[in-house]
Formats: C-alpha cells, sequence, structure tokens
C-alpha cells in the first residue's frame, strides 16, 4: 500500500484542500499536511520521498476503526506479495500518461481502447452520458432517451443491491446476470 502505516485500520489520512479557499499562497506549514486522502509522495525539508508498506492480514486483529475502539479485522488472504510488481518512473508531469501508456504495453498489463485509442487519453472516455435506471424492460425507452439527448453512452447508476460482493437489484435483473448481460449487450431476450 502506498503511504506510511500510521493507521493500524490502513485508512489513509486525508485533508481537503479545496475547503481552504485560495491556496496560491500556501504557507511552508501547510506543505507537510495531508493534502489529499493518502501519503505516498510526501514533502520533506530536503525534498520528497516516496513509501509504501505491506501489511500481513492473515491473522485476525483487533484494530481501533470508525470510532470503535476494539473492531475486528477478520484474517483475509490477499495472496501476498510474492509475483507482484511495481513501475517507478521519473518524467516531466506532461509525458505522465503517454510513459504509463509505454509500461503497461511493455509489461502485457491490460492497456483499454475506446475507438481504436486508449482509453486513458481518448476524448470519447469523457463524453456525457445519461445516468437512469433500467432493466430488460424499460432498455428501449432508455436508449431512446439517449439517442435524443445527443449522446452516446447509457450509465445505471443502481445496478446492485450491494456493492463490494456485487449482488444485483433482482427487480431490475430478475435473471441475475444473465439479465445483465442481455441489457449490456442491448439484446435482452423478451419474455
Amino acid at each position: 500500500m502506498g503511504g506510511y502505516p500510521s493507521e493500524e485500520n490502513d485508512i489513509e489520512p486525508s485533508y481537503e484542500i479545496i475547503e481552504t479557499g485560495n491556496n496560491i499562497d500556501m504557507t511552508a506549514e501547510w506543505k507537510n499536511k495531508k493534502l489529499y486522502r493518502g501519503q505516498t509522495a510526501r514533502v520533506q525539508d530536503f525534498g520528497s520521498i516516496l513509501q509504501a508498506y505491506c501489511r500481513n492480514r492473515n491473522k485476525e486483529r483487533i484494530i481501533s476503526n470508525w470510532a470503535h475502539d476494539y473492531y475486528v479485522a477478520p484474517a483475509f488472504n490477499d495472496g501476498g506479495v510474492i509475483g507482484s510488481k511495481i513501475a517507478l518512473f521519473g518524467c516531466p508531469a506532461g509525458k505522465a500518461l503517454e510513459i504509463i501508456g509505454q509500461i503497461e504495453l511493455a509489461e502485457g498489463l491490460p492497456h483499454p481502447a475506446l475507438d481504436g485509442e486508449w482509453a486513458k487519453t481518448a476524448r470519447s472516455a469523457t463524453a456525457s452520458y445519461l445516468i437512469i435506471e433500467f432493466n430488460e424492460k424499460n432498455l428501449d425507452q432508455a436508449l431512446e432517451l439517449t439517442k435524443k439527448a445527443g449522446l452516446k453512452y447509457l450509465y445505471n447508476g443502481g445496478p446492485f443491491k450491494t456493492w463490494g460482493h456485487f449482488i444485483l437489484n433482482e427487480k431490475a435483473f430478475p435473471e441475475n446476470w444473465m439479465s445483465m448481460k442481455n441489457v449490456s449487450t442491448g439484446h435482452p431476450q423478451r419474455v
């Protein structure tokens, strides 16, 4: 994990810089505070440092979390760090995306494309979209509304009953993942 093991619960400290208003004249004191969630990179008097750490989670732990002093963190087998890799690179800020793309390709990592262009730089990746809850029964209407609005993309803002385990909302997707597949391919099977 990036940052410092400053909390046993591994929740990174955060600071909302936007709440301070004008940040142009930020004092030296504020530069050492968390300016965002996380602290992988940290400003120091001598420059800056990068820090990462690993936590062995294969045994149950009691931690302080969510205003509780004794919170049970169950054992979790995440596979460990064997075989894990990290890419550390340096470049001018304006070249960062280009270099990340080169690293993805060189290392055989996923490098998704939209309309033949890398998704991270494709203009279509930032296109507007219609957010509406849809299912197999009202998909045609949702697609029609999307086209009427002059948009190319349709987004379902609430397909899941629970996030994390991704249990689908059975009202919208009665046949579970088959219903989701039917809707996402745009070819629902009419009952």
